[in-house]
C-alpha cells in the first residue's frame, strides 16, 4: 500500500487578513516615522521626538507581528501553527513601506515645484 502524504493548504482568508494587519502596521510604522520627521524639523526638542517615536512605533509593531504569530484567529488549526500568516504580513508591512514612500515623495516633489515656480514668478 501506497502511503500518501497530504499538504494542507492554507487558508486564503487568513492569509489576506494577516497581510492587511501587516499593511495597517507597515502604515502606522512609515506613516508615523514620516510625521515624526516633519515635526521635528520645527522642534525645540527633536531627540525626544524621535526617540519617542521610535519606541511608540517599534512597539506597535513587533507587539501586531506578536499577535499575528500566536493568536489563533490567524491560523485554521491553533495546534498546528504555520508560518505563512506571519510571512504575509511581512509582505503587508513592505508594501505599506513602498506606498507611503511614494505617496510621501510626490507630496514633497510637488511642495518642492510649487516653491520653485512662486519663485520664479516673482
Amino acid at each position: 500500500m501506497n502511503k500518501m502524504t497530504t499538504i494542507a493548504l492554507p487558508d486564503f482568508s487568513i492569509l489576506f487578513a494577516s497581510a492587511f494587519v501587516g499593511f495597517i502596521l507597515g502604515s502606522f510604522f512609515f506613516g508615523g516615522l514620516w510625521w515624526t520627521v516633519r515635526k521635528c524639523l520645527n522642534s525645540t526638542s527633536p531627540a525626544l521626538w524621535l526617540i519617542s517615536s521610535l519606541i511608540v512605533r517599534t512597539s506597535v509593531a513587533v507587539g501586531g507581528f506578536y499577535l499575528v504569530a500566536t493568536t489563533s484567529i490567524f491560523h485554521a488549526n491553533a495546534a498546528n501553527a504555520n508560518w505563512q500568516p506571519l510571512v504575509f504580513s511581512l509582505i503587508g508591512f513592505v508594501l505599506a513601506r513602498l506606498i507611503i514612500t511614494r505617496i510621501t515623495t510626490k507630496k514633497e516633489s510637488s511642495k518642492k515645484l510649487k516653491k520653485m515656480e512662486t519663485q520664479d514668478a516673482s
